[in-house]
């Protein structure tokens, strides 16, 4: 989910540049929606077995993505063309969704036990 979400940033984020950016951001965005409905509709049964905070922790990182997303759209998709590197652009994508990378890898550590 993580790695849909840092894909659909990075490609947000870079789209303008693109003769066909907005037909390739609409498409990346369907793929995000379809993998988001899989995804929650798997999470159904797991629901109630977390680790105490886990809730919290998955606030916390989830504030955090949305604010990262929220700066960097203000910067790189409400102007109509910005000259940073699509390297820069990848890289705060992904920071953006590292919290919610690390909170996914702690419960893959916790299950394999």
């Amino acid at each position: 989910m993580a790695a849909g979400a840092a894909a659909l940033l990075a490609v947000s984020f870079q789209a303008h540049s693109w003769e066909w950016g907005g037909l390739i951001r609409l498409l990346s965005q369907i793929a995000f929606l379809i993998l988001l409905f899989v995804v929650i509709s798997r999470i159904a049964a797991a629901r109630g077995v977390h680790p105490v905070g886990h809730r919290l922790r998955l606030l916390g990182a989830g504030v955090f993505s949305t604010v990262v997303a929220m700066i960097a759209g203000w910067f790189w998709t409400v102007p109509q063309t910005h000259d940073t590197s699509w390297v820069v652009t990848t890289a705060v994508a992904v920071i953006a969704v590292v919290p919610l990378l690390l909170i996914g890898g702690q419960l893959v550590m916790r299950g394999s036990r």
